[in-house]
This record gives structure tokens, sequence and C-alpha cells, in this order.
């Protein structure tokens, strides 16, 4: 069984003239939520203290992942993760964070799936802020706890550098004049039941000015066991797109509870959401079962046929294609 630690992805930024300097800010206190495109790896330019221009315009990519972030007291894990204020969710990991003295900070990971979680005895620090060009932060972080009766222990060391800025051209051609650029790189040996593997996570972030999350990243991610040889290589670029970072009270109240939940593999899930709206069913691994539109009657009428057992994520979306809030999660049986 393997729990990975993927780098959290949010920063806030405010810039000054040329280099853009990133500033603590005020979350949205209702949470978002944002679909993760990912596509092929493009390697990163070389860092520089000079200017760049970089332009992602021709990417195209897939839609991956649902991302969501909500306060950490909305998750019924919340109580394993002492001074926990955000939890980011991605699939079926879910991250605990917290600003802590200017830091941000990781608490630990839990699985939405079988429920386990994994709090840090060292926790964190990802980064600083305020943050600027040249900046460095380096830490280190561990876990050593019993799962399902046999010994888990982590241990690893993170960094992250600032070490360009610019300005940036996004896969849907919006143009950003101030960007600052990270390269985080984490490691760390993860041992359970006498078996031991080594992750080892480069991301390269672009953060732009208001931004709540980085605008574009690269990453690559190599596992290895405890002879060093590669069970794992995964590299790609993504961005979010479909934002969500607050959610009118009108609209919160327009959307029902599916039902039945949980429902029998094979039933059908009923919905009611407005008129003009669509929805899209996710698995908890991030993948795009099905979509559709509203009947003219504001009915929806989900099959569940195809659907493994355990979780499956229902996103409403308004006329125009936003997600409304939370993803409903429906258990299959």
């Amino acid at each position: 069984m393997r729990f990975p630690l993927f780098a959290l992805l949010l920063l806030w930024c405010s810039g000054l003239l040329g280099q853009p300097v990133l500033q603590p800010f005020d979350a949205n206190p209702v949470g978002y939520t944002a679909d993760i495109i990912a596509a092929e790896f493009i390697e990163p330019t070389p860092a520089s203290d000079e200017p760049q221009a970089w332009d992602f315009s021709g990417v195209s990519g897939s839609p991956f992942a649902l991302f969501a972030l909500e306060p950490s007291t909305l998750s019924p894990y919340n109580d394993a993760f002492s001074g926990a204020q955000w939890t980011n969710t991605v699939g079926d990991q879910a991250s605990f964070w917290a600003f802590q003295e200017g830091d941000f900070t990781i608490l630990g990971n839990a699985n939405v799936t079988n429920g386990v979680t994994l709090a840090f005895d060292d926790p964190l620090v990802q980064w600083s802020l305020p943050m600027e060009f040249g900046d460095v932060v380096e830490d280190t972080f561990s876990a050593d706890m019993m799962l399902f009766g046999e010994p888990y222990s982590l241990i690893g060391e993170a960094t992250t550098e600032v070490d360009a800025w610019g300005s940036l051209v996004l896969p849907d051609g919006t143009e950003i004049e101030e960007v600052l650029r990270a390269d985080y790189v984490q490691s760390y040996e993860e041992s359970y039941a006498g078996d031991t593997n080594i992750w080892v996570l480069n991301q390269v972030y672009y953060f732009a000015q208001d931004s709540i999350m980085p605008v574009f990243f690269h990453e690559d991610l190599v596992v290895l066991d405890a002879d060093s040889t590669q069970i794992l290589a995964v590299t790609d670029v993504a961005w979010y797109a479909n934002h969500l970072l607050s959610m009118p009270e009108v609209e919160m109240g327009l959307v029902s509870l599916p039902y039945p939940n949980p429902v029998g593999r094979g039933q059908d899930v009923q919905w009611e959401l407005p008129r003009g709206w669509s929805w899209e069913t996710i698995s908890i691994d991030g993948r795009r079962i099905a979509q559709g539109a509203v009947d003219a009657f504001g009915q929806v009428s989900i099959p569940t046929g195809e659907w493994d057992t355990g979780i499956v994520l229902l996103v409403p979306r308004t006329s125009d294609g936003r997600a409304v809030g939370q993803p409903h999660r429906v258990f299959v049986r």
C-alpha cells in the first residue's frame, strides 16, 4: 500500500514593478474547485536572474482530475491534523495544511477511500511568504506509526528555490505580465511492512499576481525500490481550468442532493438541478466517467451499471460550464 505525498499547489501573490513579490493572503472562506488539465512534459527553461517570456499557448491537454479546496473543519479527518486550516483533495488523496507565521506548512495526508490518515510527526514547510526571486526554503518531514498492524515510517526533505521570473502565456491564450517561478524538489523514503520505496518529485511552478493557484507547472516523479531500481516514472505539465472561487448563496440553494446514496450498482441515481445546467461523474482517481445535460423538467437520471463499487464524484455545472460547490460523493455498493 502506498501513500504518495503530492506537493500542494496553492500560492497567493502580489507584485511590484520588476520582479514580483508573493504576499500572504486571505483565502476565500468557502473554498473552490478547478479541473486539472494535463499534457505531455515540456522541459523548463534554465534558471536566470534576467526576465524570461514563457509561451505555452500551443499546449493542449486533457482533463486529469478534479481539484477541491475546502476548510479543513469540513473534512471528517480534520481531528487527525492538529492546527490544520485547509484541505486540498485530488482524487482520493487529501492533504491538510496551514499558514504558520508565514510558513506554508503541510501537516499530513489522508486517503478518503480507505479512511487512512497520515499525520506528520515533523510537519513540512514547503515555502514561506512573503517570497521573492532568490528565496530558498529547506525543510525535513517525517511520520512513524502503525498502519493495519504493520510498522510504517516516512522520512524526507524538500527544497523550494525561486529561480526565475518574467511573463507567461497560458494554453488558453491568457497573457500574464508578472510571474515568479519556483523549483520544488521533494524526496522521501517510505517503509511499510518491511518494504521500502524512495520517491523523488520535482515540480516547477509559475505563480502570478492575485492567483490562488499556480497558473502552470511541470512535474517529474520517479519511484525507486530499496535497490535503487526504478519502478515508476511520470512526467507531465499541467494547469487549471473552470475555477470556482466562490459560489453565490442563490446557486447553493439550487443544488439538491443526489439519491439514493449509497446506491446499488446498476441502480439509477436521481438528481434535481436547474434547467440548462449539466453534470459529470468522475471516478475517485480523477477519470471522467460520463457527462450529460439536465432535461427540460430539471431531472437527472444517471445509470450506474458501469461504475465500480466505491466512491464516485458527481459535479454539477451551471449553464456557462462552471462547477458549483464541492463534488457530491456517491457511495456505490
